[in-house]
């Protein structure tokens, strides 16, 4: 009866053991698959902040051309606006003088 019993205990615990195992294999399959999804997200998220960083470099670029050609601009046109100006002086100093 003592054999039995022994013997009964040592099923029961290759039983636990075996389950055990399946256990800490499908964890363990968990667990890397997790992994592969962690280094995955990883290196997206590097290519993205890459990719952002980029496009912040063209903002800078484009913002400074931007702010380039409105300065250009503004002086060409204050220059344009002067010498419409003297223009019309002289324009009104020969109309004032042919006329009067």
């Amino acid at each position: 009866a003592a054999k039995a019993k022994a013997y009964e205990a040592q099923r029961a615990a290759e039983k636990e053991v075996d389950l055990l195992k399946k256990r800490n294999a499908t964890l363990a399959r968990k667990a890397a698959a997790r992994d592969k999804i962690i280094v995955e997200l990883k290196e997206g998220s590097k290519i993205l902040e890459d990719q952002l960083r980029l496009m912040d470099e063209k903002y800078i670029e484009l913002r400074a051309k931007l702010d380039w050609t409105r300065q250009h601009s503004n002086k060409e046109v204050m220059r344009v606006t002067k010498e419409a100006n003297k223009l019309r002086a002289k324009v009104m100093m020969v109309s004032t003088l042919g006329g009067g």
